[in-house]
């Protein structure tokens, strides 16, 4: 008997044993987070794993969508960036826009732009973190590149975020 309960022990005890040393998998460490991201490339980081459109729109020309505006936001790096996709040929100049503190006061601020973007082809803005107030903008080419806080034919901006 009680070898019997000493080899239930011993039992017992390698099947504990072999489930506290199975490893879990690591999760990956952001390559950047909020304000060591600043002005860094989207494509060299792994912000975009787990990362979602938080605003954006199309401009449209009858059914034909010409351009699409989406603002971005990483969790995995606390960290915002902007994407824009035109479809045709046309310049445009567009800017990320940012207000220091979020939800604070201030001067908004371009924190990345690019004048004269000629499609067709994808433009993605550097990555600036979330305790900024961000919104992401487009304006005919010469327009400046805040496109105000309303759609029109010669610009518009996601919400402020």
């Amino acid at each position: 008997m009680k070898r019997r309960i000493a080899a239930y022990a011993a039992a017992l005890g390698l099947a504990i044993s072999g489930l506290v040393g199975l490893a879990t998998p690591a999760l990956a460490a952001p390559s950047c987070y909020e304000q060591s991201c600043n002005n860094t490339a989207v494509a060299g980081t792994n912000c975009t794993s787990g990362a979602y459109g938080i605003d954006g729109f199309k401009v449209v020309d009858g059914t034909t969508t010409l351009q699409t505006v989406d603002l971005w936001y990483s969790p995995t790096c606390h960290a915002f960036w902007g994407e824009y996709n035109q479809k045709d040929a046309g310049g445009v100049d567009l800017a990320l826009m940012g207000i220091s503190a979020y939800g604070g006061i201030g001067y908004s601020r371009a924190l990345d732009t690019y004048d004269g973007f000629n499609g067709p082809g994808v433009w993605t803005t550097k990555l600036y973190n979330s305790m900024q107030s961000v919104k992401f903008c487009w304006t005919q080419q010469g327009m400046g590149g805040d496109g105000g806080d309303s759609q029109t034919a010669i610009g518009g901006c996601t919400r402020w975020r």
